[in-house]
């Protein structure tokens, strides 16, 4: 791809899907950020020939954003609309939004009637969840000096809609890595932890 982007992949197993339609959308509400649009065919399994809209992307990141990061997510509504297919088909909405779950951008996807899988993630009392842990220079407020404190968010997503029931989630390790001094550490190179979701029609 020719243009400049944050990192934003989709890819699928060649021998269980066909690739029908595909769109690579450049976010004009930001610089870097795209969204990628796929539809997939079953082409293996008792739903043969069944479809699956899939949508991925990767927001505008950084505190101060988060209107942008609205707005892109609306773009992205807008754009998929003209597809005549996109009220018969489930939808399965995923990527790093850089946005809390409470925020502009994850309340606009839940009204577009998209569930979010990893609500119902089993959590110890008191733990929310969270899939990136970075240390962070913040000011105490009694002593007024800087110190570094952990700081964990979720911040990435997978949303569904329409025809599809979650059957399995990818575990999370919140409670090994409290004993990590952040992200990227030894055991995970990356910033963001792997999430995953098993789907089934109904």
């Amino acid at each position: 791809y020719q243009r400049r982007v944050r990192g934003c992949l989709f890819a699928y197993n060649t021998k269980k899907f066909k690739l029908v339609n595909y769109e690579m959308l450049n976010l004009s509400s930001g610089t870097t950020q795209v969204a990628i649009i796929s539809i997939l065919e079953v082409v293996e399994s008792e739903h043969k020939g069944k479809k699956i809209f899939f949508i991925t992307t990767h927001l505008k990141a950084k505190t101060g954003f988060e209107e942008t990061r609205y707005e892109q997510a609306q773009e992205i509504f807008e754009d998929i609309k003209s597809n005549e297919e996109i009220d018969s088909l489930p939808i399965v909405f995923s990527g790093d939004l850089n946005d809390v779950a409470s925020s502009l951008t994850c309340s606009h996807i839940a009204s577009q009637g998209f569930q979010n899988p990893y609500e119902k993630y089993p959590l110890g009392d008191n733990e929310t969840l969270w899939t990136t842990y970075k240390i962070r220079p913040k000011v105490n407020e009694q002593t007024g000096q800087s110190e570094m404190v952990p700081s964990h968010r979720q911040i990435d997503y997978i949303w569904v809609r329409g025809d599809l029931q979650p059957v399995g989630l990818l575990s999370i390790p919140h409670e090994f890595l409290k004993s990590e001094i952040g992200l990227p550490c030894e055991n995970y190179p990356s910033d963001h932890l792997c999430i995953g979701v098993q789907f089934t029609f109904k």
